[in-house]
C-alpha cells in the first residue's frame, strides 16, 4: 500500500512537471511572438497556456492585452482610425501584461495620430481648394491641389486624398475649358451683333445719303428713262418743292411738247410723280 502511494506521487509529479513545461513553453513562445509582432501567433500561444492553467491571471492579462492589439490592427486596416487609436490606448493602459506590447502600441498609436493629423490637414486644404474653385479662382485652387498630389503620391494612407485632389484638378480643367468656350461663344455673338448693328447703321446712312442726293434733276432722269426723249420734242421740268407720300419723297415732273408750243398751245402733255426709288405714277 505504501509503495502504491509513492508510485502515484511519482506519476502526479511527472504529470505536473509536464504540464508546467507546456505552460511555460507556450507563455515564452507568446512573448517571443510579441517581440516579432506576430500577434495572432502570440494569441494562440497564450490560449494554449491557459488551456493548461485556466486561472493564471498573468497569462489572462497577456491574452486580453494581445487580443486588444489584434483588434487595434484590424480597425486600422479597416480605416477605422478612431477605433484603432482607442484600442492602442487600451493596450498601453493595461495593468501588468507585456511592456514590449505597450511600447509597440504606443508607437503605433502615435504614428496613427500623426497620420490622422496629416489627413485632417490635407482635407482642410481640399476644402479650401474647393472653395476657391467655387469662386472661380482656378489658378489658386490648382496650386493647392498640385502641391497635395505631389506630397501624397507615395503615401498609401493618403491615397484617397491624392485621388480626390487629382479628380478636382481634372474637374477644374474641364470647368476652365467650358468657361473659355462660353466666353469665346459670347464674344463671337457680340461681334456678330455689333456687325449687324454696323450694317444697319450703314444701310441707314446710305438711305439718308440717297434721300439727300435725290434731286429734281434725278427725278427728270428717271422720267426720261421711262418715256424716252429720242426725238427731242419733249420738254421736262419739275416742281421746286420735294414732296412726300407714304414716307417716300417725290417730285412732280411735267412733260411738254415743243411742237405743240410752237403751234401756239401751252404744250402740256401730262405730269407724273417720280419717287426717290425710281417709281413713277402718272
Amino acid at each position: 500500500m505504501k509503495k502504491l502511494v509513492v508510485l502515484l506521487g511519482i506519476v502526479l509529479l511527472f504529470i505536473t512537471g509536464c504540464s508546467n513545461d507546456t505552460f511555460n513553453k507556450a507563455v515564452e513562445q507568446g512573448k517571443l511572438a510579441i517581440a516579432s509582432k506576430e500577434y495572432d501567433k502570440a494569441l494562440a500561444s497564450f490560449q494554449l497556456a491557459l488551456d493548461e492553467k485556466k486561472d493564471d491571471k498573468d497569462t489572462k492579462t497577456l491574452y486580453e492585452q494581445t487580443k486588444e492589439m489584434v483588434q487595434a490592427i484590424k480597425s486600422q486596416s479597416d480605416s477605422k482610425v478612431d477605433d484603432a487609436i482607442k484600442s492602442f490606448e487600451q493596450v498601453e493602459k493595461t495593468s501588468g501584461g507585456s511592456d514590449t506590447l505597450k511600447m509597440q502600441a504606443k508607437d503605433a498609436r502615435e504614428a496613427l495620430v500623426a497620420q490622422k493629423q496629416k489627413q485632417d490637414q490635407y482635407n482642410n486644404q481640399l476644402a479650401k481648394a474647393d472653395e476657391l474653385k467655387g469662386n472661380q479662382k482656378y489658378a489658386e485652387a490648382k496650386d493647392i491641389l498640385n502641391t497635395i498630389v505631389t506630397e501624397t503620391k507615395d503615401k498609401d494612407y493618403l491615397k484617397a486624398i491624392n485621388q480626390k485632389a487629382t479628380e478636382m484638378i481634372t474637374a477644374i480643367d474641364q470647368e476652365v475649358a467650358k468657361v473659355e468656350s462660353d466666353k469665346a461663344a459670347a464674344e463671337a455673338k457680340k461681334k456678330e451683333e455689333e456687325a449687324k448693328v454696323a450694317d444697319a447703321v450703314k444701310q441707314k446712312q446710305q438711305q439718308q445719303q440717297q434721300q439727300v442726293a435725290f434731286t429734281g434733276e434725278q427725278a427728270v432722269s428717271y422720267a426720261k428713262k421711262k418715256y424716252d426723249d429720242s426725238n427731242g420734242d419733249t420738254l421736262y421740268s419739275y416742281s421746286t418743292d420735294v414732296k412726300e407720300e407714304n414716307g417716300k419723297k417725290y417730285y412732280q415732273v411735267f412733260l411738254k411738247s415743243k411742237s405743240m408750243q410752237q403751234a401756239g398751245g401751252n404744250g402740256n402733255l401730262f405730269f407724273v410723280k417720280v419717287f426717290e426709288d425710281g417709281t413713277i405714277i402718272e
